[in-house]
């Protein structure tokens, strides 16, 4: 689910403690997914006995969910076993009705005005997506080794006021 937006892959990955996630934003190579898949590998012979690994439905043309799970079934011969799943939209519940059409448009309203969302033209994506920047804390909590950017510096001028105020006035 989720067409060319990986938001939801993301979400699920991080709330199940997925393994990996491949979305449409973060293109991945075949050493992506060796490293993956021998990273699971190793996950299974130790004491922590299930993986997860998502794909969202556009992430990549060649890179079906057959051809992944036909890899990771290959690769983990004698580890592990796979299955797959492909819940496709049977999860939306149907057509909406025309309550849902008018909760919808109510839904994209604030008081006086109309939410507007800069979209990319060709996949009408935003233009910023704030969520990627949680994709590096899937890799975290399924225990890769790697080292996290905390290069980012927190805007943090409302502190740096406060604490000027206060120490001009002691």
């Amino acid at each position: 689910m989720g067409g060319f937006c990986g938001y939801l892959a993301t979400m699920a990955g991080l709330a199940a403690g997925a393994d990996a996630a491949y979305i449409y934003e973060e293109h991945f190579n075949i050493r992506d997914l060796q490293v993956n898949v021998e990273h699971l590998t190793e996950k299974m012979k130790t004491t922590v006995k299930r993986g997860l690994v998502l794909r969202n439905e556009r992430c990549n043309e060649n890179y079906t969910t057959d051809f992944i799970y036909n890899l990771y079934s290959e690769e983990g011969k004698g580890t592990f076993d796979c299955r797959k799943n492909v819940l496709g939209h049977m999860q939306q519940g149907g057509t909406p009705t025309p309550f849902d059409r008018n909760f919808g448009t109510k839904m994209d309203r604030t008081p006086g005005r109309i939410i507007s969302i800069s979209l990319s033209p060709r996949h009408r994506l935003p233009k910023e997506q704030w969520w990627l920047k949680l994709r590096p804390i899937l890799k975290i909590l399924a225990k890769y080794n790697i080292e996290l950017d905390t290069s980012e510096k927190a805007h943090l001028e409302h502190v740096t006021r406060k604490r000027i105020s206060l120490e001009s006035n002691i």
